[in-house]
């Protein structure tokens, strides 16, 4: 009876780690899925395009692979794409944010101060 509940307890110990380990296998290829998704601009088509298609991986080697003295600037943090103007990834570059001037209106901004000051007065 003793060897029986060893075992048992050993087996149920082996499954936990064995679940465990597949639980958080998956969780860290759930990261990645996510972060790709940000570096791809967050759609579930681009996404999918990168598991299909590796354009990520692709331009990630090259610029790794390539000389910083090339002709062309290099770009750490931003990937080649129409979404930004060459001043905009050089100022993301730089100081790690973008500013976007007129984004939300100004009366939609007094809207939200005036509601912060309110949650933070505890009102």
């Amino acid at each position: 009876m003793l060897f029986a509940r060893s075992s048992f307890g050993t087996a149920v110990l082996l499954l936990t780690a064995r679940n465990i380990a597949r639980h958080k296998r998956t969780m860290a290829e759930e990261r990645l899925k996510t972060v790709m998704g940000h570096l791809q601009g967050g759609s579930m088509t681009n996404l999918m395009k990168v598991w299909e298609e590796k354009t990520l991986f692709d331009d990630v080697n090259k610029r790794l692979s390539s000389n910083s003295s090339n002709s062309e600037t290099y770009y750490r943090y931003t990937l080649d794409d129409p979404h930004l103007s060459k001043e905009q990834r050089d100022f993301y570059e730089d100081n790690g944010f973008l500013v976007i001037r007129r984004l939300v209106n100004q009366a939609d901004l007094d809207k939200y101060k005036h509601r912060f000051q309110e949650i933070a007065e505890g009102r």
